[in-house]
């Protein structure tokens, strides 16, 4: 998945924040959720 996604591409996990550490991503915590962060 990391491969198609554009650089600073976001993911939105919901619920479901299950994503273990990884050098692909970073995790942002912002007032109307978690997603992810393509680095």
């Amino acid at each position: 998945f990391h491969r198609i996604l554009n650089d600073k591409g976001r993911l939105y996990v919901g619920n479901a924040d299950l994503i273990p550490e990884t050098i692909y991503f970073k995790k942002i915590f912002s007032p109307r959720g978690v997603y992810y962060e393509k680095v």
